[in-house]
């Protein structure tokens, strides 16, 4: 019982480590082809919203990590998504606000991190 989930652990690990490698790569190409387009905002805006949502991928990594090894207390793992889910927010909120980051370049970033993690766990549960 052990054994299985540990190994859930690495193919979780290694299952991040893919998603993430990948959708930084179509991050910084999506970038790089958007600044043909626009100098300044939206490539940058891309990265942010890219790096950003690599971030809470890893925070919901750890959470699935913590869930697999049998936690006592779910209050716990609830209380720190949600608190998770504000911090994006008021990342998000903050670059948009302060730093006049371009919103749809935030959403591109995002939105790519997020259909590579749907597709490599898409992928990840047809070959098992």
């Amino acid at each position: 019982m052990k054994v299985m989930k540990m190994m859930k652990i690495k193919n979780k690990i290694n299952l991040f480590n893919k998603i993430s490698s990948r959708s930084f790569f179509a991050i910084v190409l999506l970038a790089a082809v958007s600044s043909v387009f626009d100098r300044r905002e939206f490539p940058v805006a891309v990265l942010l919203g890219g790096i950003v949502g690599i971030l809470h991928l890893k925070g919901v990594s750890m959470t699935a990590d913590t869930l697999v090894k049998g936690v006592k207390s779910k209050g716990i793992l609830w209380f720190f998504s949600i608190l998770r889910l504000m911090a994006v927010t008021v990342i998000l909120f903050l670059l948009v606000r302060d730093l006049g980051v371009n919103p749809l370049g935030l959403l591109a970033g995002l939105v790519t991190v997020h259909v590579f993690t749907l597709a490599e766990g898409w992928l990840d549960a047809k070959k098992q």
